[in-house]
């Protein structure tokens, strides 16, 4: 090839090195010795003639190639935008590896022709194709060996079994109880040995059990691994498979050969420490993840190709809006071009879109980049190297199998999942935290029955919890009415398509509104937890035991034959599960309709063992935010830290609970959120300094280490002295400002505002004169009049707030609405929470009002061609995703824009089959407030002699709204004359509530 030592010396000039390298290759290969030939050019290429003419000299065969890289010349704009993409250059950059149209499959007939000369050559094409025929042969699994002190590995899984068997039971359950303990934990060790997986057991429970021992949170289960006796015992999961009714067979069926696989789920931070481990343990040589190849997708195909062809951005940008979306159902950009005549229109009529579309469509599908598996990790008894090629992943220090997850288990390796789950991060930080106020909590062993855990869910309040925070699912929980653990297991199984259709028939009967009966005695033992529906794939293979009398193992083959619906292994099941039904009693009548009953269920039905895991899980986080809400919400903080969204979203939550949320202080604040006590109780939440938007961590570390080793910043001076212009850069000190974060040095923002540049320039001109030791003047005599902010008025509380919306991405201190709602409370103002009040089963909101600011607006045109778009509503109460037809913004006589504050009217509508908010009507809020001409002031009358009114007179101008000063007094509303005429806005509104002894301000027609 042209890297080879042949190519290099010969186009380095040294020919004779070249000579010896093909003859030092011909007599190491022997007859499998080739010299490859290609006509990129023409025959007076040197390269060319050299291999010809040694070719003759040595008696090597030459073989006629030529570089295919596209399957054909239509292609080449395709391979060569390709090229642009992985180089991150342009198409038009110079300085780039470029491609060449002949690098294209070329058929026989032209191989032929350009090779007319050289008849051989293309002959030995053939022949070395056929002596190129290889394949990977298949391997059975093969385990690492367990390190035993000469015990059989499987006397010892037995012995740790039983060991953890009595850990586990202790004295909490009777000896009927314990001999089936012991009859299904005998029976499930004698499967795993046959099988030979001991070994794999005792590899899982190890590392399992390091983690755990190192204080590293394991989640309960996951997956059906979750239905073993072994693993409970060996404390692989932590739920009792007996207790919850879990299935071994689910899990390793004797009937079906096939390698047992625990999804184990790590704490995210942790996850690493425990892949070291197991390095450690093995050898760093026989442990890898595994590679996974990330494709083009339509809309990335587009954004890429747009980029390299030096598209402008929002024609790029516009033109993937218009590409539908959805995961489940996703749209070639073959069939997308061919959708409809407005997008063919679109594309026809510009040659760089049709470029754009055409390079586009050849890229979708293809492998765009390497990276590696998120959980996959394969243990071997070797060196990796030996069995597999390794890709080394410039991220990780963990080398990586270059085959995928699919291959790397047909040559015989173990996979073993090590999956990173945030949520079990959150929960070991919120019992860091309950430490501190000497709370200690095993989230392994709290009460599955606690009444504040309930009432919590019942509410529906379940932002910040695992598997629960969605709004239909919360909408489900409300009307569920769970006051049992299996209620979660089965919500968590049914909230999916399809399913769906049978949660208001649980709901009906749970609540005892709809009745049910069984044609089969034992069918109500198995249905009875779900109130005769079929949820889980396990109910589906206890029906075929007890009524059908399979084995749990055969059973476990009919739920798969089911799944796949393979219509003649569909046919053989039924005959066996129709007979098997007569012979316990059942009429084949009946016999038959269940196996339809269960066929039709099958597609959908959920694995019990993963769900019983998943809904632990998510109850341990509902336990902590019931009883411990601070505690949980601030490590839910922690670990979104860079979500705004989310981070918005818990600081309401704070507040719901009556705590404080506590804005950042360059004094007070820590680097990430801090659970605050008085009398240690909790208090509320300080604001992480790292939370702030272009605010980095290494610069927060930096400056909480300088004030915990050299006190508290005392004023401004003495921060900019303390701490360096490298860490304490402009966009800092900018975020440091507009989140008030310097309000304990300087809490004068718009001196801060007015004076930044002076401020920069003051921090960068002392650290340099400090380092050049000249700091003597520049330090004492520039400060005196430089800090002094006396001079300065301070913000309006509306510049303010639009500030902390700069520094968070969401409003801390009160939204911009909640001004407005109290203002114009005649409108009957809703709250954009309230309106999940009714559900969609029952009666509808149609026709509220929420005042609320659009936080995002996403534009998107129908096929009719008329333009509408998606709103996203928030409140100080929460937000709400609209959508907004054409006939809305048509009647508009403001310009919608993100951030404005509107009046909007809502109805709850279906829309593609699923209920909508759809907005009714928009009308811009200052609009109506310029309308509304008087004030109503109501005053305290215990406070009126502390009323401080110069003030506010004195600063605002005369216009025409007018003030009117109200008391109460014996329940009466007492009127006091006033000739007060001013212009208002929400500025003096608000200084104007803030006045000590006012009650309340409204502003009316």
């Amino acid at each position: 090839g042209k890297f080879g030592f042949i190519t290099k010396n010969f186009f380095s000039g040294n020919k004779l090195q070249a000579n010896l390298a093909i003859k030092m290759l011909s007599e190491i290969f022997k007859d499998n010795f080739f010299l490859e030939i290609q006509k990129k050019e023409s025959k007076k290429d040197q390269y060319f003639n050299y291999l010809i003419k040694q070719s003759n000299l040595m008696k090597i065969p030459l073989v006629a190639t030529n570089e295919n890289f596209f399957l054909e010349q239509s292609f080449f704009d395709s391979h060569d935008a390709l090229l642009s993409i992985s180089q991150q250059k342009y198409l038009e950059s110079e300085d780039r590896l470029k491609s060449d149209n002949n690098f294209c499959f070329k058929s026989e007939k032209e191989m032929l022709s350009e090779f007319s000369d050289l008849k051989d050559a293309t002959e030995n094409t053939v022949l070395l194709a056929k002596k190129c025929n290889f394949f990977l042969e298949e391997k059975p699994p093969k385990l690492p060996k367990v390190e035993l002190d000469s015990t059989d590995e499987n006397v010892f899984l037995k012995k740790k079994s039983y060991d953890g068997l009595k850990s586990r039971i202790k004295n909490k359950i009777s000896c009927g109880e314990l001999d089936i303990y012991k009859k299904r934990l005998d029976y499930e060790l004698d499967t795993i040995t046959k099988m030979g997986y001991s070994s794999y057991f005792l590899i899982v429970s190890d590392f399992i059990n390091w983690a755990k021992d190192n204080n590293i949170p394991v989640g309960p289960g996951r997956g059906s691994g979750a239905g073993s006796l072994v693993a409970w015992c060996l404390s692989i999961t932590n739920l009792n498979p007996i207790k919850f009714g879990l299935l071994f067979e689910r899990f390793l069926n004797p009937e079906r050969v096939s390698l047992p696989d625990f999804d184990i789920d790590f704490c995210m931070d942790r996850r690493d420490d425990v892949i070291k481990y197991v390095q450690k343990k093995y050898g760093t040589s026989n442990v890898a993840q595994i590679i996974t190849f990330g494709s083009f997708q339509a809309r990335a195909a587009i954004r890429d190709v747009g980029r390299v062809m030096q598209l402008p951005l929002y024609l790029v940008d516009d033109l993937c809006k218009m590409i539908p979306f959805n995961p489940a159902q996703q749209v070639s950009l073959k069939e997308f071009m061919q959708s409809d005549e407005k997008v063919k229109k679109i594309i026809s009529n510009d040659i760089n879109i049709k470029k754009l579309f055409e390079i586009s469509k050849n890229l979708e599908g293809l492998y765009r980049h390497a990276s590696t598996h998120a959980a996959g990790i394969v243990i071997s008894d070797q060196s990796l190297k030996n069995l597999v090629p390794l890709y080394k992943d410039p991220k990780s220090d963990v080398p990586v199998t270059q085959f995928s997850m699919k291959y790397v288990e047909k040559i015989g390796l173990i996979k073993f999942d090590f999956l990173g789950l945030k949520t079990l991060t959150v929960i070991q930080e919120a019992i860091e935290n309950l430490k501190k106020r000497k709370i200690f909590i095993d989230i392994g062993s709290i009460p599955l029955d606690d009444k504040k855990t309930f009432e919590l869910l019942r509410s529906g309040n379940t932002t910040g919890i695992f598997q629960l925070e969605g709004q239909g699912m919360r909408e489900t929980l409300k009307n569920v009415i769970p006051d049992r653990f299996e209620d979660l297991i089965a919500v968590v199984s049914l909230y999916r398509p399809g399913p769906m259709d049978n949660i208001q028939t649980y709901i009906n009967r749970k609540q005892n509104k709809e009745s049910y009966s069984y044609i089969h005695n034992e069918l109500k033992k198995i249905l009875d937890e779900t109130y005769g529906i079929m949820v889980y794939q396990e109910q589906v293979m206890l029906i075929a035991q007890k009524v059908a009398g399979f084995s749990l193992a055969k059973a476990d083959l009919l739920r798969r034959a089911m799944g796949k619906k393979i219509k003649s292994e569909m046919i053989a099941q039924k005959s066996n599960f129709v007979e098997g039904c007569v012979k316990n009693g059942l009429i084949e009548e009946k016999a038959s309709e269940l196996f339809d009953e269960i066929e039709k269920f099958a597609g959908y039905g959920f694995n019990k063992s993963h769900a019983a895991a998943y809904a632990m899980i998510a109850y341990q986080t509902a336990f902590l935010k019931a009883n411990y809400p601070l505690e949980f919400l601030c490590s839910l903080m922690n670990c979104d830290i860079g979500n705004f969204e989310k981070i918005s979203s818990y600081c309401n939550e704070v507040k719901k609970f009556n705590f404080e949320m506590i804005k950042p202080d360059i004094n007070n604040s820590q680097a990430r959120f801090k659970v605050i006590y008085k009398n240690n109780n909790p208090f509320g939440i300080n604001f992480g300094l790292s939370a702030i938007k272009n605010i980095g961590e290494n610069s927060v570390i930096e400056i909480v280490k300088e004030r915990e080793e050299n006190g508290k910043f005392t004023s401004l001076q003495n921060l900019l002295k303390r701490i360096n212009n490298s860490t304490l850069n402009k966009k800092i000190i900018e975020a440091l400002i507009f989140s008030e974060s310097l309000k304990s040095i300087e809490d004068n923002q718009n001196f801060l505002i007015q004076k930044m540049d002076e401020i920069i320039s003051f921090n960068v001109n002392f650290h340099k004169n400090f380092i050049q030791n000249q700091n003597s003047l520049f330090k004492e005599d520039l400060d005196a009049n430089f800090f002094d902010s006396s001079n300065f008025d301070n913000l309006e509380f509306s510049k303010k707030l639009e500030m902390e919306y700069d520094a968070f991405g969401f409003y801390l201190t009160e939204h911009p609405t909640k001004l407005y709602k109290t203002l114009f409370r005649d409108k009957k103002i809703s709250n954009l929470s309230q309106l999940f009040d009714n559900t969609p089963d029952k009666s509808p909101n149609i026709n509220k009002s929420v005042i609320a600011l659009i936080s995002e607006k996403k534009e998107r045109t129908s096929k009719l061609g008329k333009k509408f778009c998606f709103l996203k509503l928030t409140d100080d109460s929460g937000e709400l995703d609209t959508i907004c037809f054409s006939e809305v913004l048509e009647s508009l006589d403001f310009e919608l824009t993100e951030g404005k504050i509107v009046l909007v009217k809502l109805s709850l509508q279906n829309f593609k089959d699923s209920n909508r908010f759809i907005v009714v009507s928009l009308t811009n809020i200052e609009k109506i407030n310029n309308q509304r001409k008087k004030i109503e002031v109501l005053i305290n009358p215990k406070l009126i002699d502390h009323l401080k009114f110069e003030k506010f007179f004195r600063q605002n101008k005369r216009g025409d709204c007018e003030i009117l000063f109200y008391i109460h007094h014996n329940d009466q509303k007492i009127k006091i004359k006033s000739d007060h005429f001013f212009e208002i806005n929400l500025d003096e509104i608000s200084s104007l509530r803030r006045i000590t002894g006012i009650v309340d301000v409204i502003r009316t027609n």
